[in-house]
């Protein structure tokens, strides 16, 4: 009718109304209607449709065509407004929403499992956006949802997730990727429903780390309880000196088993927050602060950090796990490694165990692969920043730089200084190791900025390497006048042949792949089958003198680990009268010409080629002043920018710069404050103890 009207009076619309402002014809009618009518049904038919759309959540199919053609009668009252369609329809309607869903989802909670309860929510999610989109006003369809998140899942996400054998822990642990993945997709919709689930697998991941952090302590006090057992001789106590060695070498600790169940945690952890969680931030969170708990846990007698290094250096080297590996395996390994390597506190660590394995392995050519140690580095380099793997960058250019400039200039003049045949310049410079004397001979000349120090442990060369070495001094005096060439002998290495231990083997000679102090020992048996310790202490150890003058001798602990490598159950070579640990000069040395090796070619232990426990205090050592140094570096940065500071505000900006590499203790960055006023860097504020001047 109201429209019939409109368009048959048309004209009084255009010029009667507009002319004396009065209602649109349109607008009168309605307000005819509502006041006759409406004002006196709006109730009825409120009840009635709220009984319908009840009807329709209980399942029943209803007439959703006249629910819309009623509401729209809600609307259209309001004349352009929605106050009407608001306090008639809207708020009833949500509040009857709101009581029937916390009756429904109280029932799911009592009777239903959390996935069983979280399948009914998402249907009855889906249910209540359609219903909104079919027949509610746009207005209502954002504020309906809002109701039904508050009382399904807001009301009862506590217990839920707590829920017993099927709560979120349960998820986790059964791996139940479709529920966790729908319980992502319900909780993400909630204004902060993510946060409890988050702080659930903080919890979770946590728990789980710290009990393999349990486990591999257990592990290690049985195996040093089996490693003292066995030094006992006669059921006595334990020798000092093997109660040491079992206590100190973290040979135990260092297998790469309990590094390898971190990663695994880790990539399981990741998929999961990929795959169900979106690689949502707040989870990413959890996981950092969890993996940060338990990862900076002490297992043994070694830091976390020296065993990802440890581990790095088993993929990395030629005898460790990763010569069984395929190339693009070992960098999945480091790649792996790296991501877990973020959550380490004590970065600074981990670097120079790592500079010092890679020294190792560049120095003894034992690196399974030169593109896995770029992998590595650049890898680091991305985490980090270039200024954590300079010095691991310059030790790769300068063991190149070695190999392609300084001897191949020392075997071209070589061979000059000889005077050597056509047919024997070209061996050589195909080999690239200079000829002295019958020993192909290699040096690796490196600068000290980048490299590990190491202690100048001399031996008496025999008279064939002695050779060796002056010729190289010789050439290196000629080349460059100006610098002094020290030698490190324990970081050397070579091969020897011998008719020895061949049986009755095909092949007449095997090849020993020995270190230097190996080859200084077992080239004394070239005149005899015996030696007394004595003796060999004698040709092998250096003499030389302190700063004061007196007599020193280096390098025995060497020399005797050389011996018990040479003593080994794998490789025999030599005997010792009387058996047993401890070494007195009277003990007699013979080769064992019982033993048959198993192959024409020996890899020997080498006693270099692992970190010793001096290596490992003097890298913690390093690691120790290194940080001062930077802790100083932090503190004239703050305070330059900032002029003066107190006391608390210079301790939170210096924690902030050192937090990426390694957290500093207060009382530490206190002590280099101390330090800095003593230096006059630094001044006391007149007036006040807790702050701070820099002065420049």
């Amino acid at each position: 009718m109201v429209k019939w009207v409109t368009r048959t009076f048309s004209y009084i619309d255009r010029y009667y109304v507009v002319r004396h402002e009065e209602p649109t014809l349109e607008n009168a009618g309605y307000m005819c209607f509502k006041k006759e009518v409406f004002d006196s049904i709006a109730p009825d038919v409120r009840r009635a449709a709220l009984r319908i759309v009840r009807r329709e959540r209980d399942g029943e199919t209803v007439d959703r065509a006249l629910l819309k053609a009623v509401l729209g009668i809600f609307v259209e009252m309001g004349m352009g407004k929605l106050d009407v369609y608001t306090q008639e329809w809207e708020t009833p309607f949500l509040e009857a929403t709101a009581e029937f869903y916390r009756r429904t989802s109280a029932k799911w909670a009592e009777e239903d499992s959390f996935p069983e309860f979280m399948v009914k929510a998402d249907a009855g999610f889906a249910e209540e956006q359609e219903r909104a989109a079919q027949y509610l006003n746009a207005q209502t369809q954002d504020r309906l949802l809002r109701v039904y998140e508050k009382e399904v899942l807001v009301l009862h996400q506590a217990n839920m997730l707590a829920k017993e054998n099927s709560g979120l822990v349960a998820l986790l642990e059964n791996s139940k990727y479709d529920d966790l993945q729908r319980l992502f997709r319900l909780y993400n919709r909630v204004t902060q429903g993510l946060l409890p689930i988050g702080q659930i697998l903080k919890t979770h991941i946590q728990r789980e780390g710290m009990e393999l952090v349990r486990e591999q302590r257990s592990r290690l006090e049985n195996l040093k309880q089996a490693d003292q057992s066995k030094s006992m001789p006669d059921g006595g106590k334990p020798s000092a000196a093997s109660t040491s060695a079992a206590a100190s070498s973290g040979s135990h600790s260092g297998k790469p088993d309990f590094i390898q169940s971190l990663l695994a945690l880790h990539d399981r952890y990741m998929h999961l927050v990929s795959d169900c969680f979106g690689s949502h931030a707040v989870f990413i969170k959890a996981m950092k602060e969890a993996f940060e708990r338990f990862v900076n846990e002490r297992v043994g007698d070694s830091s976390t950090a020296q065993l990802f290094a440890n581990y790095c250096d088993s993929l990395l080297n030629t005898g460790g796990s990763g010569a069984k590996m395929s190339e693009s395996d070992v960098e999945t390994q480091l790649e792996k490694l790296v991501k877990l390597f973020t959550y380490l506190s004590e970065k600074d660590i981990f670097q120079e165990f790592c500079r010092k394995q890679l020294a190792k392995r560049l120095l003894l050519d034992r690196s399974h692969s030169d593109d896995a140690e770029r992998f590595l580095i650049t890898k680091l380099k991305q985490s980090c920043g270039a200024h954590f793997t300079s010095k691991l960058e310059g030790m790769i250019v300068d063991i190149n730089m070695s190999k392609e400039t300084h001897q191949l200039q020392f075997t071209q003049w070589n061979l000059q200084r000889t005077g050597a045949s056509a047919e024997d310049a070209s061996v050589q410079s195909m080999s690239g190791a200079a000829v002295v004397d019958g020993v192909d001979f290699n040096v690796r000349v490196l600068t000290t900025g980048h490299w590990p120090t190491y202690s100048e442990e001399v031996i008496i060369l025999p008279p064939q390497l002695a050779a060796c070495e002056a010729r190289f001094k010789e050439y290196y005096d000629i080349k460059t006048a100006q610098r002094v060439l020290r030698w490190y002998h324990s970081l050397g290495k070579g091969s020897l042949e011998t008719s020895l231990f061949v049986g009755k083997k095909p092949y007449k000679k095997i090849e020993l792949h020995v270190s230097t102090h190996h080859l200084c020992i077992l080239i004394l048996f070239n005149t005899t089958d015996q030696l007394s310790y004595g003796q060999i202490l004698e040709a092998v150890q250096s003499k030389t003198t302190d700063r004061e003058g007196n007599a020193v001798e280096s390098g025995e602990d060497l020399i005797k680990a050389s011996l018990v490598s040479l003593m080994s159950k794998k490789y025999p070579l030599l005997t010792k009268e009387p058996k047993g640990r401890e070494f007195n000069l009277s003990d007699v040395f013979r080769l064992n010409l019982k033993f048959v090796s198993p192959k024409r070619r020996l890899n020997i232990p080498m006693p270099t080629a692992k970190i010793s426990e001096q290596e490992r205090e003097a890298a913690h050592e390093t690691v120790v002043e290194d940080r001062r140094h930077a802790i100083e570096a932090a503190i004239v940065r703050v305070m330059k920018q900032n002029k003066t500071l107190e006391h608390q505000r210079l301790i939170m900006e210096v924690s902030k710069l050192c937090n990426p590499v390694f957290k500093p203790e207060p009382r530490a960055i206190k002590n280099r404050v101390e330090e800095l006023i003593n230096r006059d860097y630094l001044a006391r504020q007149e007036g006040s103890n807790a702050a701070y001047e820099y002065l420049a």
